[in-house]
């Protein structure tokens, strides 16, 4: 059920509309995975991937990684439309805001440290930014990352089903930003994804300032 977090329309989007995608290019921060193949699949012009070594949870949570790629930095294959390129993270905001040079677009993950990183640069740049989790598309003018309250999320308790429609979910809301087709979702607002029921359902967060 996407009632109370409408993705219809997607699968209709004219083609003029997804051949603006091949001008677009994405960074994706913290960790990449199935969500770099879901990028190329819609033919983006560029996906950046900053991330480091490949940890047992992202084993767990990710099916684009393998045991074999534990301890080692993951590397992805560009596609015939897509290039995709591998940074490690950046351990200030200024050498991030150098990452993110010429990106239209970034999307989070559950690595929080390199999330915040991210964020306060985008803002600085002018660049919006999908969570992971919750997630919401954070406008460079909009309400920041700090100032919003996501529920915690334990990533213990956290399932490779539940991670994969995050993905295609923050996948899916890029696409919509470049697009125009479809509602995108903002702070305060954000969509909960619930696996068990298959369901998206849209929530209010908090925020630490009154939102008009």
């Amino acid at each position: 059920m996407v009632g109370e977090g409408d993705i219809s329309g997607i699968e209709s989007i004219p083609l003029e509309k997804l051949e603006y995608l091949s001008k677009v290019k994405v960074c994706v921060v913290g960790k990449g995975g199935v969500i770099v193949e879901l990028l190329k699949r819609w033919n983006f012009k560029e996906v950046r991937v900053i991330e480091g070594e490949v940890k047992p949870e992202d084993v767990r949570l990710d099916p684009f990684y393998d045991e074999e790629l534990i301890g080692a930095v993951p590397k992805y294959a560009s596609s015939e439309k897509t290039c995709v390129s591998t940074l490690l993270p950046p351990t200030s905001i200024d050498e991030f805001k150098l990452s993110l040079r010429c990106m239209d677009v970034i999307i989070g993950s559950y690595d929080e440290r390199t999330l915040k990183l991210a964020a306060a640069a985008a803002r600085d740049l002018g660049i919006p930014l999908v969570t992971w989790g919750f997630v919401t598309t954070i406008l460079p003018d909009g309400i920041p990352l700090e100032e919003i309250e996501f529920p915690e999320i334990e990533l213990d308790n956290v399932s490779a089903t539940f991670n994969v429609l995050v993905r295609a979910l923050q996948c899916y809301e890029a696409v919509k930003l470049f697009t125009g087709v479809g509602d995108l979702v903002f702070p305060p607002e954000a969509i909960e994804v619930d696996a068990l029921d298959l369901r998206l359902r849209k929530v209010r967060l908090n925020v630490k300032r009154a939102v008009p």
